[in-house]
């Protein structure tokens, strides 16, 4: 009887150590979808601030088009 008793607590101590390994999974689980929140949000701001970036430099272009049509020589 003593022998199923040891196994008995030691399946109890196992299932511990497997319910906490199980909750720093978990843990890390949320740690690892926060994170990954965050870097969508960031990667969202970088692509509305490109396509800033992208219409101030059309905007250039074709001002500096303009100027040089009116400096040219040609004209």
């Amino acid at each position: 009887m003593g022998n199923l008793q040891q196994k008995i607590v030691k399946a109890g101590h196992r299932s511990d150590e497997l319910l906490h390994q199980k909750q720093i999974i978990v843990s890390d689980n949320q740690a690892q979808a926060q994170r990954f929140a965050a870097l969508q949000q960031e990667h969202q701001a970088l692509l509305r601030q490109h396509e800033a970036l992208q219409q101030m430099l059309a905007r250039e272009r074709s001002r500096l088009a303009t100027f040089l049509g009116k400096t040219s020589p040609a004209s």
